[in-house]
């Protein structure tokens, strides 16, 4: 109902002013930090529904593509040994990244059984880009990339996970102030229930806040303090993963939006 009512999709982020877009597009190149929540508007609209992108399903010649499916191969048996699959399944190219220095980018998926019988879903990334993988869980191809992007801008700028304790002695953070604000903007008639903080990620001199609460009975992350400010409605996924999965559609999202203009 929530999702229905206010446009909450799995991750849902803040569409930027002109003036803003202008000011966090040389942010976004420079690679030092993604445009935060200072930087937004007062008063938001949230997206109804995920756009897909252009340069998603691009065409490739076949011998490119067996290139990238053996440089996958190969990872993923220096990573999984024994666990490794002996095949790759359904193949994704992402034809551009927001990231510096990176490019084309495949997604391929695969199954494997790691550590016991039980086959999982995952998800291997190579191509113009540090080889990763993923448990894959209910993500589409796109959301894999998005969280490939943001695992890759954590690890390239140093983000690390505050500790709880440090959380819980900081009187400067009014969570539930900021969580009603938040909510406010977009759903004043929600109820906000059941608010926690779920983690908390230290970005240069900025803290981004991942909040676990209920809004009108439903669960949800409120990325705040100074996150862009958003959604996400996959708390199925550890905080982390939410977490990096929206800084990835942000970048993303902000690619597509400058490549529009």
């Amino acid at each position: 109902m929530l999702g229905s009512l206010y446009g909450l999709q799995s991750t849902t982020c803040v569409p930027l002013t002109t003036e803003e877009h202008v000011a966090n597009r040389a942010i976004i190149l420079d690679r030092k930090r993604i445009p935060s929540r200072k930087q937004q508007r007062a008063t938001v609209q949230f997206a109804m529904e995920s756009r897909r992108m252009d340069d998603q399903f691009a065409t490739t010649d076949s011998e490119q593509t067996d290139r990238w499916r053996r440089t996958a191969l190969e990872y993923l048996r220096e990573q999984l040994r024994e666990d490794a699959p002996a095949a790759l399944g359904a193949m994704t190219l992402f034809k551009r990244s927001p990231l510096e220095g990176e490019g084309q980018t495949v997604v391929f998926e695969f199954t494997a059984a790691r550590g016991g019988p039980d086959v999982s879903r995952y998800a291997v990334v190579v191509g113009d880009t540090e080889p990763n993988y993923y448990p894959a869980e209910d993500l589409t191809a796109e959301e894999l990339f998005e969280l490939h992007l943001g695992t890759r801008f954590m690890l390239v700028l140093g983000v690390s996970m505050v500790p709880h304790a440090e959380i819980q002695a900081d009187d400067q953070y009014d969570m539930h102030r900021d969580a009603r604000q938040i909510v406010a903007r977009v759903a004043p008639d929600a109820v906000l229930s059941d608010l926690e903080p779920a983690a908390t990620f230290r970005v240069g001199d900025e803290l981004h806040a991942v909040l676990r609460c209920r809004l009108n009975g439903r669960p949800v992350y409120v990325m705040g303090r100074d996150a862009p400010l958003g959604f996400s409605t996959r708390t199925h996924l550890h905080p982390h993963v939410a977490y990096r999965l929206h800084l990835g559609h942000v970048l993303r999202r902000e690619m597509n939006s400058d490549s529009s203009r």
